[in-house]
C-alpha cells in the first residue's frame, strides 16, 4: 500500500521521460510496479560493440590532434629516405 497526495494544489507533481506532469506517488507506484513484475530494463545487446568503437575513434581522433607538427607534414618514418627528412622540410624529424 502507498500512501500520497495527488491533489491540483500538491506540489509533488514530477515531470516525466516523456514530458509529463505525474504525482510522484505514481512514478513511485510504477517502479514498484515494474519490480514485481520483473520488466526491468535492457541494453541493446550491439550498444557494448557501438561504445568500444566509438571509445577507439575518440582515442584516434586526440592522438592526431595532439601528434606533433613535424609528423603530421611529413608523413616520413626515420628509416625512410634521408633518414627521416624530406626535402623542402628542414624541420622535419618523424
Amino acid at each position: 500500500m502507498l500512501v500520497g497526495l495527488t491533489g491540483a494544489g500538491v506540489t509533488d507533481m514530477r515531470t516525466t521521460a516523456l514530458g509529463e506532469l505525474v504525482p510522484g506517488i505514481e512514478i513511485q507506484a510504477q517502479v514498484i510496479e515494474t519490480i514485481v513484475e520483473g520488466r526491468f530494463l535492457q541494453r541493446p545487446t550491439w550498444l557494448k560493440w557501438a561504445r568500444e568503437r566509438l571509445h577507439h575513434d575518440v582515442r584516434v581522433a586526440d592522438h592526431l590532434v595532439r601528434a606533433p607538427p613535424s609528423f603530421a607534414v611529413c608523413g616520413v618514418h626515420k628509416s625512410g629516405p634521408q633518414g627521416g627528412r624530406r626535402r623542402g622540410h628542414p624541420s622535419c624529424i618523424c
